[in-house]
């Protein structure tokens, strides 16, 4: 073939070209194939091509993309690859990997509300790193232990904690299709389990949070065993970047023995709260109050945190 007919690629129209490189991985297109030439890189950064890539994978709603353009706040490029609004912002919510996800407190002593923390788990391909969440920011009273456990078994034991499968000593938990899930189990001590959420590493946008202040949504299911009676214990608290608390929420439940041990569930919506919020700690617990040997206090599973905007 001569080269006056050799066929060049970038002889098509951008229209044509955007269609090819759109089939392309969001992740492939910012790694390598931005920077193959000027042409590409201009189309691939352009706010039309990654409105189409978000469309075209459904990677957010009609209706959210429609409320945030009218509300001008509208950046694909951001949404395509993160996307917070309206999803479960709480990791392994249901123990279906194992503790993967959360860390846990051993309640000791109590400084100005927040339980010390003494307990961090290791994730699948994780390597402890005491920067992960600046902890010794959160907790004045803080030390450093760390049970350091590597992909805990589905059905072991940690800081207090056990996963159940099939409801023992109570009523089977179910999600919302009542479709059987698993859930965690306290012991006789006062024990806590908590995810510290990022709200910026979720890909939440400081401008939405100062114009819409999206709704926080958070939702927590709770049950007693029959036999023995328990406490439950709820708290989602807002911090700035500089870990100052601007609101809060705390909720407490009992059940003495023979209660009844069908789930309940705890709902609180946060709004109208400082534009400064950085991140959420949720974190919920308990024990059982008869100090039997084993874990027979609260149980705890589908935790929720959402942000919804409508």
């Amino acid at each position: 073939m001569s080269a006056r007919n050799r066929f060049n690629i970038n002889d098509i129209s951008n229209e044509i070209l955007a269609l090819i490189l759109v089939k392309i991985s969001g992740k492939e297109l910012l790694k390598s194939v931005i920077f193959t030439c000027k042409k590409w890189n201009k189309i691939i950064d352009s706010e039309a091509f990654w409105a189409y890539k978000i469309s075209n994978e459904k990677k957010a709603t009609p209706e959210l993309i429609k409320f945030l353009i009218e509300n001008d706040l509208y950046e694909p490029k951001r949404l395509y690859f993160k996307n917070p609004y309206g999803k479960n912002l709480i990791k392994n919510a249901c123990a279906d990997k194992g503790f993967y996800g959360w860390d846990f407190k051993k309640c000791v002593e109590f400084s100005n509300d927040f339980r010390i923390a003494f307990c961090y788990t290791f994730g699948e391909n994780e390597s402890y790193n005491e920067n992960r969440l600046p902890i010794k920011n959160l907790y004045k009273n803080y030390e450093k232990y760390f049970c350091k456990a590597e992909n805990i078994d589905l059905e072991s034991e940690f800081a207090g904690f056990r996963i159940e499968r099939n409801g023992n000593g109570g009523v089977q938990a179910v999600d919302q299709h009542s479709k059987p899930i698993k859930n965690y189990v306290t012991t006789y001590e006062f024990c806590i389990k908590y995810q510290l959420i990022d709200l910026y590493r979720e890909g939440v946008d400081q401008k939405v949070i100062e114009k819409l202040r999206p709704r926080i949504e958070i939702e927590d299911f709770y049950a007693p065993r029959n036999d023995c009676g328990s406490e439950y214990f709820v708290q989602a608290v807002l911090f700035d970047q500089n870990f100052s608390p601007l609101d809060s929420k705390y909720f407490t439940d009992q059940f003495p023995q023979w209660s009844d041990c069908t789930w309940k569930k705890f709902t609180h919506v946060l709004k109208d709260y400082s534009s400064d919020v950085r991140y959420i700690l949720f974190q919920h617990g308990g024990n059982d109050t008869q100090y039997w040997a084993g874990h027979y206090g609260i149980k705890v599973t589908n935790s929720a945190m959402r942000l919804n905007l409508f």
